[in-house]
Order: C-alpha cells, then structure tokens, then sequence
C-alpha cells in the first residue's frame, strides 16, 4: 500500500469513527506530556541547559574571561552550589545572576571583571568613575544608575532569549516523543506493514495531539467552572 492510498484509508477511518481518534489523540497528548514531566523531573535537562545558556552569553560579552568569570558568578550567586543556581526556573536563575551585578556594581573595586562582563563595554567610564574614589559623589551616583539600568535591561533580553530557547527545545523534545510513541502504537497494532505510510500516520498523530491535549485541557478548565 502506498503513503497516498494509506493516508486515503486513515481519511476515511477518522471520518467514520473520528471520537475514537480524538480520544487516542488527546490521550498520546497527556501521555507526552507526563514523559516530559518525568524526564524534566529524573534529567538535570534545566540544569545543563542554563550552565550551557551562561556560558555562551558570557564568552560572547568576554571570549577571553568567560571560562574563568563563570564559577566566580557561581560562588557568589549560590555560594559554590551549582544545583542551586543551574537548576532553578529561568526567572529565579536570571534574579541571582542580577543581584550578582548588583553586588558587582556596589563593590566594584572587588568584583571588576564581573562588573565588566555583564555590563557593556560602552559604559567603561561609567565603571572608571564609580572604582574613582576621588570621583565627584554625584557623579558615581549617577553612574552607578546607568550601570545598574543596563544591567538590568541586559539581563532582561538574556532572560527572553533563553527562556525562548528552552520552550523551543521542549516542544521538539515533545513532538519527538510524540512521534516515537505514535510510531511504536501503529507498529504494534499493525496498522501497516510499510514502514513509508507508518511513519506519515505517526507523523501526522504527533502534530495533532498536543492539539487534541489543549481541546480537552480546555473543555475540562470550562467543565470546572
């Protein structure tokens, strides 16, 4: 049988008995999500992702320090403890890298290159000025604001991109899921033997569940009101 007559064939069963495929649907849909769940839960995936996430925006604000700033950070932010930084939501990860800079900027003179590193290379005078102590009061006062404004707008726009990133890469890892799964269920039932229009019904399956998932997430949120 070919992919076309097959997809034909699953066309015509869906129309005939289309509950029982939104049922199968919603169900591979919840049984996806519960695997992501588990693997998110045993996996230390946050944390690998959120060590990869800052090490990158650190070597592209500091190639040649980066490899050396990043367990300074550490130290202050969770004292040592990795899990303890890595691991956390990205909103509570982005907070202590923000009051690391915080720290950095009312202590410069003990935390330069990290104050350095996650400010701009733009306000170097600004930084010059507040590691002044002859400077005018004033005047590292009001750099102090402009470097704490930056800092906070930087670490803004590294919060977005990565928590972006992370959602991207969960939903692949949940349409990859989904396609397993809806693969080994066909090959199981022996829906067809071609490996070709298995595969296309498998695919087509992994696209609509989360769909099917959110329909009856949605009718079960307006059920309980």
């Amino acid at each position: 049988m070919t992919f076309t007559e097959s997809f034909q064939e699953l066309v015509k069963n869906i129309q005939s008995n289309y509950t029982s495929y939104f049922v199968a649907l919603a169900g591979l849909g919840v049984l996806t999500s519960a695997v992501v769940q588990v693997l998110k839960n045993l996996l230390p995936l946050r944390y690998a992702f959120h060590r990869w996430a800052l090490a990158r925006w650190l070597k592209r604000k500091n190639p040649a320090r980066a490899a050396e700033i990043q367990p300074k950070i550490l130290a202050i932010a969770a004292n040592g403890n990795a899990f303890a930084l890595y691991d956390a939501e990205t909103d509570e990860f982005c907070r202590n890298l923000e009051a690391v800079g915080q720290i950095a900027i009312d202590h410069p003179g003990s935390y330069l290159e990290i104050l350095q590193t996650l400010t701009s290379p733009l306000l170097a005078n600004d930084i010059q000025t507040v590691t002044n102590a002859q400077a005018d009061r004033q005047m590292r006062m009001d750099a102090r604001d402009r470097l704490r404004q930056h800092l906070a707008q930087s670490l803004n726009a590294f919060r977005l991109s990565t928590t972006s990133k992370w959602t991207n890469s969960m939903h692949v890892s949940s349409f990859l899921i989904s396609l397993g799964l809806a693969s080994w269920a066909l090959w199981l039932s022996s829906m067809s033997s071609a490996p070709l229009p298995l595969f296309g019904t498998a695919l087509l399956a992994a696209f609509l569940a989360p769909v099917a998932h959110d329909i009856v997430s949605a009718l079960g949120k307006l059920k309980s009101k």
